[in-house]
């Protein structure tokens, strides 16, 4: 297994004792946006750097995946890996296997620039690095299994070898549950209700 540790969290990991620490790590993980689109008033929502050692994961809904049920998983792995058509994300849910197929044709491999941060007690400088990226499609209702799990690994098939991440609880920026709970309360801001949501056939489809 290929254990891929991204710049930024070994420089936050390391720091972790450190003035201002709490504060970087709020900068980089479960980082939540909203907009609207000028071009056709499409609105959406993400909560990028979900942290799920030892890879991260962005969430994105816009106005009409919102009414099909729908979320964007884009899983985020450090270095440049090939990862697997078809099912290649499984995640292992409180024992029970999700079998998810990417929505993209080809891996995306994007270079990050590199970072230089100001702290009143602390300097840190990231250097540039290459990120590797695929899509899925996830529910709701499957959003609210992870929320609620005990146990939640996700394994990533790569060409040659797969990647095992461990998703934590907690209730800082870099547990994997507060992304997920961040996410999960602003999908009222597309649905109007957050309680009540339609599911569809294409979403059962995607989740299982």
């Amino acid at each position: 297994m290929i254990k891929q540790w991204m710049t930024a969290v070994i420089v936050v990991a390391v720091l972790s004792s450190c003035a201002g620490t709490a504060t970087m790590v709020d900068d980089i993980y479960s980082v939540s946006e909203k907009g609207e689109s000028p071009f056709d008033g499409t609105k959406w929502i993400s909560v990028k750097n979900i942290w799920c050692d030892p890879i991260t994961f962005d969430l994105y809904q816009e106005s009409n995946m919102a009414q099909e049920n729908l979320i964007l998983l884009d899983l985020n792995i450090g270095g440049a890996h090939l990862i697997k058509s078809g099912e290649s994300l499984h995640l292992n849910i409180n024992g029970k296997i999700h079998n998810l197929k990417t929505v993209d044709r080809v891996n995306s491999i994007e270079t990050k620039p590199g970072i230089y941060s100001f702290g009143r007690d602390l300097n840190v400088y990231i250097p540039a690095y290459n990120v590797t990226s695929r899509r899925y499609l996830i529910s709701v209702n499957l959003l609210d299994s992870m929320i609620d799990s005990n146990h939640f690994v996700m394994r990533i098939d790569l060409e040659k070898d797969f990647i095992d991440a461990v998703c934590s609880s907690g209730t800082n920026a870099a547990s994997t549950t507060y992304g997920l709970s961040r996410f999960r309360s602003m999908l009222q801001t597309l649905t109007g209700n957050v309680d009540v949501i339609p599911g569809s056939d294409a979403a059962a489809e995607s989740a299982e």
